[in-house]
């Protein structure tokens, strides 16, 4: 797995390479790409409605496991 630390809007971001070359994305990058609030976000990962994984205090969503998770929705 390798990791890089890219800062953008002074967030840390980090592009991961896991399963397949998929990335991890930031709370306020999975919420544009739903087109959710990011307070719905936060509320889904503190009712653990949503997968995601902690990076040290950092939230972080697995492309690929986000998808799965959509389509066992629908």
């Amino acid at each position: 797995m390798s990791q890089n630390i890219v800062t953008r809007d002074r967030e840390p971001f980090f592009q991961n390479k896991i399963s397949g070359g998929s990335s991890l994305l930031t709370v306020k990058e999975l919420a544009e790409w739903l087109n959710t609030p990011i307070k719905t976000i936060y509320k889904w990962v503190s009712e653990r409605k949503i997968p995601y994984l902690k990076l040290g205090k950092l939230l972080r969503f697995d492309r690929a496991i986000i998808q799965a998770w959509l389509s066992e929705r629908s």
